[in-house]
């Protein structure tokens, strides 16, 4: 074609010295890859080991060449017997595999290794060797597991803690119960026969303020039994968190004439996890009875990437957030800053958002890891 150029490409090197050269820049790449690198021939015989394994090993790199590997490392034939005849007889790779031996390099401390087996074939799908690619991942696993061991330990720790405070609070509601409210409900009694004596006797100033102080009275032991159901909500023990949470938002509706929402999983979570979500909520929906001013609130709980997550919202007053303000500070703070600090001791978090005239959001995270046994699954009540 006319105007077309075009430029020959030609090797520095004769084919001899080229292939030599190509053989130099492979031992070089194997011995500087990041990874321990073995092949080994159909009979399982070392051929050829990079200086990474021969390191993770603890051997020379010419050490093992034409050794069994049965012979030179048994314990590691042991675990990978099968997965390499799998790849010589079959002609398939496995991928991701993860291995323990001891090496000669610890004999006494088993090392965990993470390697991939491929068959090394001709042209005609004979295989003629088996390539091994693995690193050793010890440390990583020794890592894993002793940050298992502690989040096991600090959701041992956040169960103790929830457990005393449940102790605690089941004694003083049995207390209630079986002393403060027996007492006010006696005293009803005895106001309801006192005042018709007194208006029949024409006391009627009298009956009217007995009437008063019954109406007051009657209040207080009302409050009185919700104060024992929150201290030991019975509900949630019994029927778990959609049931209780339910019926929560239900009783503050009605306690602040507002409507409520609620979408709640009919999962059952262990003591510890809905004991710590139904306290979270509570909080959230204390400051909705006593602060908001709402007309409509809600509770939301679901399951996400392996978290619980809550919200509770509402259409409230609302009130402003500087960013220095110290939990003490506003109502809801002082509760829900204990809650933070139970939150995150179990590995979540909680985030408070608020404006003025446009109502009050909580969301919290709470994980479900398991890893920490009996977290997610309900434990015997």
């Amino acid at each position: 074609m006319t105007g077309a150029k075009h430029t020959a490409v030609t090797s520095r090197f004769e084919p001899h010295e080229e292939a030599a050269w190509n053989q130099a820049l492979l031992e070089r790449f194997l011995d500087g890859a990041p990874l321990g690198i073995i092949v080994l021939d159909p009979d399982l015989r070392f051929l050829r080991v990079n200086s990474r394994a021969a390191a993770m090993l603890g051997i020379a790199e010419d050490a093992l060449r034409g050794d069994r590997l049965k012979d030179a490392l048994p314990a590691m034939f042991d675990e990978l017997e099968a997965i390499l005849t799998d790849v010589v007889v079959g002609g398939t790779a496995r991928l991701a595999v993860e291995t323990s031996a001891p090496t000669l390099r610890s004999r006494n401390q088993p090392r965990r290794y993470l390697g991939s087996y491929y068959p090394l074939k001709e042209p005609d799908g004979t295989v003629i060797g088996v390539g091994c690619m693995f690193t050793d991942i010890t440390e990583q696993r020794a890592a894993e597991h002793a940050l298992a061991d502690s989040e096991a330990q600090r959701n041992a720790i956040l169960g103790e803690m929830l457990r005393a405070e449940e102790a605690e609070r089941s004694r003083l509601a049995l207390g209630l119960h079986d002393d403060t409210i027996q007492v006010l409900c006696a005293l009803l009694l005895l106001l309801d026969q006192t005042i018709p004596l007194a208006l029949r006797n024409d006391q009627t100033e009298i009956g009217v303020r007995l009437k008063a102080a019954r109406d007051v009275l009657a209040g207080a032991t009302d409050r009185a039994r919700h104060l024992m159901f929150d201290l030991h909500p019975s509900l949630l023990h019994q029927r778990g968190l959609n049931a209780a949470v339910t019926a929560l938002a239900a009783d503050v509706a009605r306690q602040i004439d507002a409507t409520s929402t609620t979408d709640i999983p009919e999962t059952r979570y262990s003591w510890e996890l809905e004991e710590l979500t139904y306290r979270v909520v509570g909080e959230g929906l204390a400051n909705v009875r006593k602060h908001s001013r709402a007309k409509r609130f809600s509770v939301h709980l679901s399951e996400h990437a392996h978290q619980l997550q809550g919200v509770v919202r509402d259409d409230g007053r609302g009130f402003p957030i500087a960013p220095a303000r110290t939990p003490v500070s506003h109502p809801l703070h002082l509760g829900l800053h204990s809650m933070t600090e139970r939150i995150r001791l179990a590995g979540g978090d909680i985030a408070l958002t608020s404006h003025v005239g446009s109502g009050t959001t909580i969301e919290f995270h709470i994980p479900l890891d398991e890893r920490a046994e009996g977290w997610h699954t309900p434990t015997p009540r």
